[in-house]
């Protein structure tokens, strides 16, 4: 019974370490990779506040994961939505991104932010 006691709170802390060590880099604004916060859609308006606070999580290098966000099994499902959300719309990237395709993603932002389906509740 005091085995059992013991290994929970260890397997439990093991969890919370190896899905840590899982979790995909964040990158920090430097001078090689700017803040996506002060890109031409974000600077000064409040629907690119809006755009950061909601969108910036999953849609950005610069993930910063909440607590559960370290823990197996959870950890993965998050990875792996942050990592879709990047291939999909990358905000880190957007200077990268031509006028086109700017303009583009931003009719997209409008249409999925319409039908409700981002950000997810």
């Amino acid at each position: 019974m005091k085995v059992t006691a013991l290994t929970i709170p260890l397997l439990m802390l093991a969890l919370i370490a190896f899905g840590s060590s899982l979790s995909r880099k964040q990158t920090t604004a430097t001078p090689d990779v700017p803040d996506y916060r002060y890109a031409d859609p974000f600077r000064g308006s409040e629907g690119g506040k809006t755009l950061v606070r909601a969108c910036g999580n999953c849609h950005t290098n610069q993930t910063k994961l909440p607590w559960y966000g370290h823990v197996v099994p959870i950890s993965w499902w998050i990875n792996r939505h942050v990592r879709e959300g990047t291939q999909a719309l990358n905000f880190t990237e957007w200077t990268t991104y031509s006028a086109r395709r700017q303009r583009d993603e931003l009719q997209s932002i409008c249409g999925v932010v319409s039908n409700g389906r981002m950000p997810p509740a």
